[in-house]
């Protein structure tokens, strides 16, 4: 496998910002397993309750780098931040239409990078709905 420096960020707002630890480390494990990546830990979640940062947060270590994201909640619609990592394959439109389904993104941004030299932009969409 070619080494790859691929970064996927989606900044959006959700209808269904998730409050249920369990259920988000699932997401996890399936969204892991969907895209052909391989986890090296379990994934990590945490519901936050710290005012104005209020909502959930989640991790997971994979072998080419890593997922993260947050969903602050207080508001309505939730705003959700997601940032996928990694120095493998990338399919950014099967992320995103997992993402969609999860947390019931609507009105949404993401890009794709290649940061292999620099931060070359290679993807960008923008829906508002």
């Amino acid at each position: 496998m070619a080494i790859k420096h691929l970064q996927q960020i989606i900044i959006g707002q959700v209808t269904n910002p998730p409050t249920d630890v369990d259920v988000v480390k699932q997401f996890m494990r399936n969204l892991v397993e969907a895209i052909g990546m391989k986890r090296l830990i379990e994934p990590q979640a945490v519901y936050v309750e710290a005012v104005g940062n209020k909502g959930m947060t989640s991790c997971v270590l994979i072998e080419t780098s890593h997922i993260a994201w947050h969903v602050w909640d207080e508001q309505t619609p939730g705003l959700l931040q997601f940032d996928l990592y990694t120095c493998g394959d990338l399919n950014p439109d099967q992320v995103l239409s997992i993402v969609k389904e999860f947390f019931g993104l609507t009105t949404y941004s993401m890009k794709v990078f290649n940061r292999a030299e620099e931060l070359n932009e290679i993807e960008s969409v923008v829906n508002e709905e």
